[in-house]
């Protein structure tokens, strides 16, 4: 299984009708290697909030989503009770294990 995906993900700016949200703080992908949804830091204070991947469209080194689709929680304990993996910048590049979220 890769990370090449989260690692492509990790980073970018979220924004919806022209209006930045947040960044990509960490990923959430499934036990196949394929992305759930992210967890987006706020540009306005230090709220995380989830899109689902299905919600989003990778733009040119940005996701676009409608405004409607940004929770303010997502199914992350979910997620991680059936195996899911969150994937931050540190295990993308290398230098530390994936935080439980």
């Amino acid at each position: 299984m890769t990370d090449e995906p989260a690692r492509a993900l990790l980073g970018l700016p979220v924004c919806a009708d022209g209006v930045r949200l947040g960044t990509v703080g960490a990923v959430w992908m499934d036990t196949a290697g394929g992305v759930l949804g992210m967890e987006v830091t706020s540009a306005w204070n230090d709220t995380t909030l989830y899109l689902p991947f299905a919600a989003a469209k990778l733009g040119d080194r940005v996701l676009r989503a409608s405004s409607l689709a940004i929770l303010g929680t997502g199914p992350t304990a979910f997620f991680e009770q059936h195996g899911a993996r969150r994937v931050v910048a540190a295990e993308a590049v290398g230098f530390g294990a994936a935080e439980a979220g």
